[in-house]
């Protein structure tokens, strides 16, 4: 096998898309994910809704498909945009499977992957606090430590 991710299981796609939707809500609270399973194919599509910050370059262009294999050269995100498709699709990686062989035209995975940022993305702020709150500072999520 090419590729085990470290949370792959046999199991049904709409139970890895719940997963993983849990893993990104979790380890990327300053974002809005949609993970979907478009038309019944092997396929899950991670869609950006919300952030807390810009992600695209052209703010007034709608709609973005990114290519998951040159996500650090993708001239549609920004930085931070890079920062945090890289981030989310190691998350995704570890549920998946790669039994694949370009050579022979065999392809065996677990699920295939389409990451895209949607025409309806907005900028989140932060909600503010209110007097019942213990924390006044507001916490930025580090990634360099998402795995803890």
């Amino acid at each position: 096998m090419r590729y085990e991710g470290s949370k792959y299981k046999i199991r049904s796609l709409k139970d890895t898309a719940t997963l993983i939707r849990e893993e990104l809500k979790e380890k990327m609270p300053n974002c809005t994910w949609s993970v979907a399973n478009p038309q019944g194919h092997r396929k899950l599509r991670f869609t950006l809704r919300s952030c807390d910050k810009e992600v695209r370059t052209d703010v007034n262009r709608k709609w973005y498909n990114i290519n998951h294999y040159y996500m650090e050269d993708c001239k549609e995100l920004n930085e931070y945009g890079k920062e945090i498709f890289m981030k989310a699709r190691e998350i995704v990686n570890q549920y998946n499977m790669d039994d694949s062989d370009p050579m022979t035209d065999y392809f065996h995975v677990h699920f295939y992957e389409d990451y895209t940022v949607s025409d309806n993305f907005s900028v989140k702020t932060p909600k503010s606090f209110t007097k019942k709150d213990k924390n006044p500072d507001i916490s930025i999520t580090d990634f360099l430590d998402f795995d803890k």
